[in-house]
């Protein structure tokens, strides 16, 4: 027996899928680690309101790099020379990716102290003031140990490691999301008929993420969050700046005008990135935004309805990067 698995262990394939599993497996133990300075008995005494996760080394995740890419994402569109000067030279995309890492590292100082002074001001959970540099140096340390492991897992493992660790989070909490929703389903609180229409909704936009997903695109193309996810920046975009304008001018999340919104912005950021794109890289960008609007919308309207795992923006990077991850193993393979 051992003798047969031997060698399927030592193929190509195999290794990278070990080590990214291997990765993966450090990141979520390190989600359990808590910061230097916590009272865990300050801890126990909130009963479970504040998750360990929130008080572990790894807290930040990769939040701050993402946020950096959403700034210069958005950037991008507005400016589309600067797109076109990303996909140009491979060179010109590492040194974009160096002001990408500083500006993640001076948004991961800013939210690691602020998350410090939050802990703080919690009654007895940390040991004294005297622990919030430490904390703050923890929670950076963290995120720049798990931009590392991104970077180990796109070079030695399968699919993007960035973005594997972005969804990670998300599908370790699918399980009890789901039992949520069936306990909600059980209680009264939400009809059989919406249950069964939300799974639908995430069955049919899967489907149809999977169906329009870009193929054959130019392989001189590269970017800084990664060839394959350029289609995700419009919806994400649009839905987060959605989002902020709903409760400043006072709309109805999941109405008529918040939907509105989001189809409108997914239309325009389409466009502007097309203005960025290659020639050689294009291609039928208005089904992929049509299919886009569709999703977005569709799970805002539900959401406001029943709570989804995440909503249709975020559906998309999720699938998005699980076919970066079989694309790649098809290669390795």
């Amino acid at each position: 027996m051992a003798k047969d698995i031997a060698p399927l262990l030592q193929s190509p394939m195999a290794r990278r899928l070990l080590f990214t599993a291997g990765a993966l497996l450090v990141y979520r133990l390190g989600c359990q680690i808590p910061v230097p300075g916590l009272d865990t008995d300050g801890l126990l005494r909130l009963g479970g309101q504040l998750g360990i996760e929130t008080v572990s080394i790894f807290a930040l995740g990769v939040t701050p790099s993402l946020s950096a890419l959403f700034v210069f994402e958005f950037i991008k569109l507005i400016v589309p020379p600067l797109s076109r000067w990303e996909t140009a030279k491979l060179e010109n995309t590492r040194r974009l990716s160096r002001y990408v890492y500083f500006v993640a590292l001076v948004m991961a100082g800013v939210q690691a102290r602020g998350v410090a002074s939050a802990l703080l001001e919690i009654s007895g959970l940390i040991d004294g003031p005297e622990w919030e540099i430490p904390i703050t140096i923890t929670f950076v340390a963290g995120t720049i140990l798990l931009g590392w492991f991104g970077e180990r897992i796109t070079a030695r493992g399968l699919g993007n490691g960035f973005w594997l660790l972005v969804i990670t989070p998300t599908l370790v909490n699918l399980p009890m999301a789901a039992a949520g929703s069936l306990e909600l389903a059980r209680t009264g609180s939400v009809s059989d008929s919406m249950l069964i229409a939300a799974c639908l909704f995430l069955a049919v936009a899967t489907a149809l993420i999977v169906v329009t997903a870009p193929t054959g695109r130019a392989t001189t193309e590269s970017r800084v969050s990664g060839a394959d996810f350029a289609i995700v920046w419009p919806p994400l975009l649009a839905t987060t700046i959605a989002a902020f304008v709903v409760p400043f001018f006072a709309l109805q999340a999941g109405g008529a005008a918040h939907l509105i919104l989001i189809a409108a912005l997914i239309a325009a950021f389409t466009w502007l990135q097309s203005l960025g794109t290659s020639q050689q890289a294009l291609r039928p960008i208005w089904i992929v935004a049509v299919v886009q609007i569709l999703i977005c919308t569709g799970g805002e309207w539900l959401t406001s309805q029943i709570s989804l795992p995440f909503n249709g923006s975020w559906l998309i990077v999720v699938v998005t990067t699980m076919m970066s991850l079989l694309r790649s193993k098809d290669a390795a393979a």
